[in-house]
């Protein structure tokens, strides 16, 4: 509050009072002011050099994080190369064991034939040694009289 009829003197008295008022009323505010800024320029938690530090931190691990993903995805990718239909040329994961599965079912057909085939022929071959131990007065046994005799005659 200036009043113009006031001596200089009178008017700095004025201002002296009014802001000795205004200091006593916003002594709080300025408390809060001075302490929240020593708080940012100092080094503790909440200060500007540690949330610059912590905004560094983050920095470091969010540039890790997209190296990773990166990483991931390429082995992803890899991997789904290897399960699709092989259009490069290359034969597929997918491919291959329904290539396999093909495969082993007609091994298994091949094989079945191939032991039809071997237990046929053990079959004829056993008939035949029958056969010939029995067939025609039993060749083999006759066989082994006519050696028999062959030597007896030969002996004598």
């Amino acid at each position: 509050m200036i009043l113009s009829n006031l001596s200089h003197r009178q008017k700095l008295r004025t201002l002296d009072t009014d802001l000795s008022v205004y200091k006593a009323s916003n002594n709080g505010r300025i408390d809060v002011l001075e302490n929240f800024k020593a708080g940012l320029e100092g080094s503790g938690d909440g200060s500007i050099a540690d949330l610059q530090a912590k905004h560094e931190q983050q920095a470091t691990l969010i540039t890790t994080l997209e190296t990773n993903a990166t990483t991931l995805q390429s082995r992803i990718d890899t991997f789904n190369a290897g399960l699709e239909d092989g259009a490069d040329g290359t034969v597929s994961t997918i491919e291959q064991i329904q290539l396999n599965k093909v495969g082993l079912a007609q091994e298994l057909v091949d094989r079945g034939s191939e032991i039809t085939r071997v237990e046929g022929l053990v079959s004829t071959e056993a008939g035949a040694r029958a056969s010939a131990d029995t067939g025609l007065g039993g060749r083999i046994d006759q066989e082994i009289l006519d050696r028999q005799g062959a030597i007896n005659t030969e002996a004598q």
